[in-house]
């Protein structure tokens, strides 16, 4: 390998001090092996977000075929589109990592739905509480 025109002489590309010095990292890998832990799991989830929608309106056949009213695997198709969103973005390509980001959005919008669910059961059993007593004999 040639490095500063000297043929396996001279410092190694790593060991150069460009913008700052990198040394820090080394003594810290396992703190660093688990920030990029969380920084995959945050990037995939940044890229899933953007199915929520920040595009133009699809065609019509598009959303014909995701409705699920007029298709019944249309569930499975939305969370198929996910995935490829997530595996050709922040996934590089890796099913593993794709997969791993769809699990983690469809655990995250389940958990929201039922909190919603909850949230809203909760406010209906309030008001009928209050018409209970208000209308109690």
């Amino acid at each position: 390998m040639l490095i500063d025109g000297k043929k396996g002489g001279g410092k190694k590309l790593h060991e150069k001090k460009i913008f700052f010095n990198l040394s820090w990292y080394k003594k810290k890998s396992r703190t660093l092996k688990m920030a990029n832990q969380y920084g995959d799991i945050l990037s995939l989830l940044a890229t899933g977000s953007i199915a929520w929608g920040v595009y133009p309106k699809a065609p019509t056949a598009f959303t014909d075929l995701l409705d699920p009213e007029q298709n019944s695997f249309a569930l499975l198709l939305q969370w198929f589109m996910v995935f490829v969103l997530i595996w050709q973005g922040q996934g590089k390509r890796d099913v593993g990592k794709g997969l791993l980001g769809t699990l983690v959005m469809f655990l995250f919008v389940q958990v929201g739905e039922y909190m919603t669910k909850r949230k809203s059961v909760k406010k209906v059993q309030s008001i009928a509480d209050q018409l209970r007593q208000r209308y109690k004999r």
